[in-house]
């Protein structure tokens, strides 16, 4: 009986080992795609879509039958309303609105590392400067600009 409750626990555990990770991976590839639709704001753009189709629904529900609209209208309004949200889902995956207008995700993607990096140089260099300033007991930054004179 020692043998077969000894040999129990090993035969159980390979296969707890392999649902674990079978289990894991899946799990893992939703949390990235999660991050990702949260990274590409496509979350914010359902959640601003659901309270405005909300909002319209309800003006149109409240105000079409007072000025004789027909009951039709409504339904227009309401299966617009369904039909543009995957629509405005796709979009919000494909483009970034950005200062420069709406791009592409790639490309402004790679923008964004661009500045990164330049921001970090930048960052590096005005300490270096006011670290040289500091140390030198100029009066004036070269690169930020002059201090005023005492």
């Amino acid at each position: 009986m020692d043998k077969d409750t000894s040999s129990s626990p090993d035969k159980d555990s390979p296969p707890k080992a392999e649902a674990l990770e079978s289990t894991s991976s899946p799990q893992a590839g939703l949390m990235k795609f999660w991050l990702e639709l949260k990274r590409r704001h496509v979350v914010r753009v359902a959640m601003v879509y659901a309270v405005v189709a909300w909002l319209v629904i309800q003006i149109a529900v409240s105000t079409f039958p007072s000025l004789y609209i027909p009951q039709w209208a409504l339904s227009l309004v309401i299966m617009c309303v369904v039909l543009g949200f995957p629509v405005s889902l796709v979009v919000a995956w494909a483009f970034e609105l950005t200062p420069q207008g709406i791009k592409t995700t790639k490309v402004a993607q790679k923008e964004t590392e661009v500045t990164e990096a330049s921001g970090t140089h930048a960052k590096k260099r005005t300490l270096l400067e006011l670290e040289n300033c500091m140390l030198s007991r100029e009066p004036r930054l070269s690169s930020i600009g002059t201090l005023p004179k005492r």
